[in-house]
């Protein structure tokens, strides 16, 4: 896909040229203990914090074993192993119920409000 001038494009996501970067500088980071940061990735390929971790987003969804490190420093690294990409998925199922728990909240929320709509309605008809 090509986007702008001539920027191709991870299909609907993120430039290649970036996605390509990333992928270089991981591919040298294979250990937990060489995860490398957000922000000191960002930095290497010239890109924000927030663009690296859609990069990685996107990546992550084409199915490069990217693994993450929660704990201070935290960074970013390929897995070699299953084991390594444990944390990374403790920590997106962590992430996807603070999601879900707000959103189910709200579908009873919209339900509930849905309700009074009709009711009041019913009663003004």
């Amino acid at each position: 896909m090509t986007v702008g001038a001539g920027t191709e494009m991870v299909p609907g996501t993120v430039p290649v040229a970036t996605s390509t970067l990333v992928l270089n500088v991981l591919n040298n980071r294979t250990t937990r203990d060489r995860a490398i940061r957000a922000k000191d990735l960002a930095k290497l390929v010239g890109d924000t914090e927030r663009g690296v971790r859609r990069t990685i987003r996107a990546l992550r969804i084409l199915g490069y074993p990217i693994a993450s490190v929660t704990e201070e420093p935290g960074g970013y690294f390929m897995a070699t192993k299953p084991e390594d990409l444990n944390e990374t998925l403790r920590h997106l199922a962590a992430r996807r119920r603070k999601i879900e728990e707000p959103m189910e909240a709200l579908s009873k929320a919209q339900r509930r409000l849905a309700r009074q709509c009709r009711l009041a309605k019913q009663r003004g008809a």
